[in-house]
């Protein structure tokens, strides 16, 4: 390896010094990415994303591969906040990389592109090398919504497992911290199923064995915490090898979320408000408030009525939840939109069922309490 921990790996057959037909010099700057590259004028008019140029300039689409060129070719040496990847900096000798010459005939050679629909079999099958193609979104908030709860945050529980996954496998353990944060202060509203062992996804890193099978575990294996964090290493390390290497953390945490995704959603956007802000760190107990207490009545007669319209309420909460959040789309049949009713109904229900019969017992024990203290 060039230096350090970034992840290279040497191609079979390399071509140090390959040069693209009809290509233009470019010496890369500070601030530069394969992303600022791909807005050039040039790129553009050959139709081609950041995806494209890494091929363009390496023939190869392997993140590892592409990372040993840009230490050994480009002269990269400063790297990525994880250590990972190398990024472009006005330091880099030779610092040469190639872009399109925009009045040469014909279109670049691409990179093939794996359609939302095909990713899963590419996520599979880890002989796949075809892009992910997702764009960004100014449209997504990455905000703090009123549903995250940072009481139920696993990271700090986890710490130390999370640390030696990372190590194990070279990823970046505050993006595992950030997609486990997300995950627990977010999909609590499927508790109740997990308890009878119903759910879809898994907790703490969520993974969603209806939709994966057994690709990252099976469920006996993922209910186990060590083995359900090295689960979601492995899906981001999957991702990220579909990805160019300089990948913001929105565009792999919202594959994470919906791998069929083409551009950016709340979700990434979110976990890369998270990876920078670390709320892990700095959080203590959670603020979060939780309901109001129901009114005192002077009778037992509407106990059950406010019981049952608790267990209401609730369900409606945690459907609501479990659709916004929707991990790894398992309130979705296959990789199609359709809802699964089943599952949300299953999720309406336990909640309902759950809150009815505390409030019940609630509920009727402080009417019984209330009754006896009546002269």
């Amino acid at each position: 390896m060039g230096a350090g921990n970034a992840i290279e790996r040497k191609p079979a057959r390399p071509e140090l010094g390959y040069r693209p037909a009809d290509a233009l010099q470019h010496k890369v700057n500070d601030g530069d990415s394969w992303f600022t590259l791909a807005t050039r004028s040039e790129v553009v008019s050959k139709g081609m994303s950041a995806l494209d140029l890494c091929f363009y300039n390496f023939r190869t689409r392997d993140p590892a591969e592409i990372n040993w060129y840009l230490y050994h070719q480009v002269g990269c040496r400063k790297r990525t906040a994880d250590g990972r990847n190398y990024i472009f900096s006005k330091d880099d000798r030779p610092g040469v990389v190639y872009l399109p010459d925009p009045l040469s005939g014909g279109l670049c050679e691409e990179a093939p592109d794996c359609p939302p629909g095909s990713r899963k079999a590419a996520m599979v099958d880890q002989r796949s090398t075809c892009w992910f193609k997702i764009a960004d979104n100014s449209a997504a908030d990455g905000s703090k919504p009123l549903v995250e709860l940072s009481s139920f945050s696993a990271v700090n529980r986890h710490s130390a497992t999370i640390a030696r996954v990372a190590r194990d496998t070279g990823v970046d353990a505050r993006l595992i911290s950030a997609i486990m944060y997300m995950e627990t202060t977010h999909g609590y509203y499927d508790a109740p199923l997990s308890a009878i062992g119903r759910n879809k996804s898994i907790l703490p890193m969520n993974i969603n064995v209806a939709y994966w099978g057994n690709t990252f575990g099976s469920r006996s294996d993922l209910e186990k915490a060590e083995p359900n964090i090295r689960a979601g290493a492995e899906m981001l390390l999957r991702i990220r090898a579909h990805l160019p290497p300089d990948a913001p953390v929105s565009h792999v945490a919202t594959l994470y979320n919906n791998i069929n995704a083409t551009r950016v959603n709340h979700y990434g956007a979110r976990v890369q408000a998270l990876y920078d802000t670390q709320p892990w760190d700095t959080e203590g107990a959670g603020q979060d408030g939780g309901a109001e207490p129901h009114s005192r009545r002077r009778g037992c007669r509407w106990w059950l009525c406010l019981a049952l319209a608790g267990g209401a309420l609730a369900g409606a909460a945690a459907l609501s939840l479990g659709l916004a959040h929707d991990a790894q789309r398992e309130f979705r049949l296959g990789d199609g939109d359709a809802l699964d009713i089943g599952y949300a109904l299953a999720v309406f229900g336990a909640w309902f069922l759950i809150v009815s019969l505390l409030l019940a017992v609630l509920l009727g024990g402080l009417c019984r309490w209330r009754a006896g203290r009546r002269p």
